[in-house]
C-alpha cells in the first residue's frame, strides 16, 4: 500500500512497482495479504500519469515498436473469431496488460537511470527466486526442486526456469556497471546461485535457454581466453555441484537431460509432437487468423481426456494466430535483435557508450535464449520477454537521440558524436 502511494508522484515509480509485482508477486509471499490485483493497481496507476501530464512521446521511428504495434493487433483480430472467445479474451486482456506496460517501459525510461531502475527491480525480484532456490539445491545435495510462488506464471519449473534465465544476464549487467562494490557482489552472488537453480529445476528447455544465453553474452562481452577460463570454471563447479549431490537427484537430472539426446524415446516429447501435429492441422484449417488464445484447450491428447499444451512458441503462435500470426511473431524477434544489433555496433569501443553496449548485449543474450527455450516451451506470451522489448526500444530511442539529424538512418556513421546516453524528461 504504502508503495503504490508513493507511485502516483510519478508514472515511472508507478512503472517499477507493476514490474515488481508482475515478478516477485509480493503478495503470495505474505501471508493474510489484501487479496488485490496490485499489479494491475500500478499499471492503470502508470497509464493515468502517463496520459494526465504526457511528457513521453511514442517511440514511432523504432521498428521494433511497429512490429510490435501489429503483432499486438494482429492478436486482437484473432480473439474477435477465437474458438473458445470468452477464455480468449480473458488471456488477450492479460496480454495486452504486458503489451502496455511493454510501452510505458519504452517511453519512460528514457535515462541510464531509469533503465537500470527497472533492471535492479527485474534483478532482485527473480534474483530472490535464483538465490533461495540454488541455496535450497546445495544445502538438501540436491534433494529439493526450485520452484516459483504458486498461483502464478512462474509456479511450475520450466517457468521459475525461464525467468533466472533472464535474471541471469541483467545481474551480470548489474555486476559489470554498478559502482557500489556491496551491489556488485550481491549479483556476482545471486548470479552463481541462479545458475545453481536452474540446474534445481530440472528444465531441459530451462538448461538449453541458460547455456544458449550465457554463450551469447560471453562472445558479445568477453575475449576469447576470459570464455574458456569461464568455461573451465563452470565445469569445475559442475563437476563438484553433480558429485555432491544425492545420488537419486543425479540420477534424476542425467536421465531428463540425457532426454535432450534420445528424445525418440521420451514419452513427453512424444506428447509434444502430437500437440504440434495439431497446431498444423488447426493452422491448415484456419491458415490466417488460425484458433485465437486457447485453441489447445481442444488438444485433448491426453489418455485421462485432459488437454496438452503446445510446448513450443511457435506451434502456439501458429495455431493461436495462423501463419501471418506466425510471421509478425517471427519478425517481433527479428526486429529486436536487428535494433540491438545495430546500437552494439554504434557503441562497441567507445567509452562514452560502455553502459549502452552491455545492455544490449544483455538484451540480445536474454532474446537469443527465450529463441532456443521456446521450442521446447510455450511460453508466447511471457511477461519478461515483452518487458525486454521495452527495454530494447528504449536503448533504440536513446540511440537514435544520440545521431545528428541527418545520421538519424541505420548505416550512416556519426562516430565523431558523443553519446548523450543520461536522458532527459520527467514522468
Amino acid at each position: 500500500m504504502l508503495v503504490w502511494i508513493l507511485s502516483i508522484r510519478s508514472a515511472h515509480i508507478a512503472l517499477i512497482g507493476f514490474v515488481w509485482h508482475s515478478t516477485m508477486f509480493p503478495n503470495s509471499l505474505v501471508a493474510g495479504a489484501i487479496p488485490v490485483r496490485w499489479s494491475m493497481l500500478f499499471l492503470a496507476t502508470a497509464i493515468m500519469l502517463h496520459f494526465g501530464r504526457l511528457r513521453s512521446r511514442l517511440p514511432a521511428r523504432s521498428p521494433l515498436f511497429v512490429v510490435l504495434m501489429l503483432w499486438w493487433a494482429w492478436t486482437a483480430a484473432t480473439t474477435i473469431g477465437a474458438t473458445f472467445r470468452p477464455d480468449a479474451f480473458a488471456t488477450f486482456m492479460d496480454f495486452s496488460a504486458t503489451i502496455i506496460s511493454a510501452l510505458l517501459v519504452a517511453m519512460h525510461a528514457n535515462s541510464r537511470r531509469r533503465i537500470e531502475a527497472i533492471i535492479m527491480t527485474v534483478a532482485i525480484s527473480f534474483g530472490y527466486f535464483g538465490v533461495k532456490g540454488g541455496s535450497w539445491v546445495l544445502i538438501t545435495a540436491g534433494g529439493g526442486t526450485v520452484l516459483g510462488p504458486p498461483g502464478t506464471y512462474l509456479a511450475a519449473e520450466n517457468e521459475v526456469a525461464r525467468a533466472l534465465v533472464v535474471a541471469i544476464p541483467l545481474m551480470a549487467y548489474l555486476y559489470w556497471n554498478a559502482s557500489n562494490r556491496l551491489i556488485r557482489l550481491s549479483a556476482a552472488t545471486a548470479c552463481i546461485l541462479s545458475i545453481v537453480g536452474v540446474l534445481g529445476t530440472g528444465s531441459r528447455g530451462g538448461f538449453l535457454a541458460m547455456v544458449v544465453t550465457l554463450l551469447v553474452l560471453g562472445c558479445l562481452k568477453l575475449s576469447a581466453k576470459t570464455i574458456f577460463r569461464m568455461l573451465c570454471a563452470v565445469g569445475l563447479v559442475g563437476s563438484l555441484l553433480y558429485f555432491g549431490l544425492s545420488e537419486d537427484r543425479a540420477m534424476q537430472i542425467s536421465s531428463r537431460l540425457n532426454t535432450i539426446e534420445d528424445y525418440g524415446e521420451d514419452n513427453s516429447f512424444n506428447l509434444r509432437s502430437r500437440s504440434w501435429q495439431f497446431a498444423i492441422e488447426i493452422a491448415q484449417r484456419s491458415p490466417i487468423i488460425g484458433g485465437g488464445f486457447e485453441i489447445f484447450r481442444s488438444n485433448t491428447i491426453r489418455r485421462d481426456g485432459s488437454w496438452q499444451a503446445a510446448h513450443s512458441n511457435y506451434f502456439q503462435v501458429l495455431a493461436e494466430h495462423g501463419f501471418v500470426g506466425l510471421a509478425l511473431y517471427v519478425a517481433l524477434i527479428s526486429s529486436a535483435l536487428f535494433s540491438l544489433y545495430c546500437i552494439l555496433l554504434y557503441s562497441r569501443g567507445r567509452s562514452d557508450a560502455r553502459w549502452c553496449y552491455d545492455l544490449c548485449a544483455v538484451l540480445a543474450s536474454i532474446i537469443c535464449g527465450y529463441v532456443v527455450g521456446g521450442i521446447v516451451i510455450n511460453q508466447a506470451y511471457f511477461f519478461p520477454f515483452y518487458l525486454t522489448l521495452g527495454l530494447a526500444i528504449a536503448a533504440d530511442g536513446i540511440w537514435r537521440s544520440s545521431l545528428p539529424t541527418h545520421a538519424n538512418r541505420i548505416g550512416v556513421s556519426s562516430a565523431d558524436k558523443p553519446l548523450t546516453v543520461e536522458g532527459s524528461g520527467h514522468a
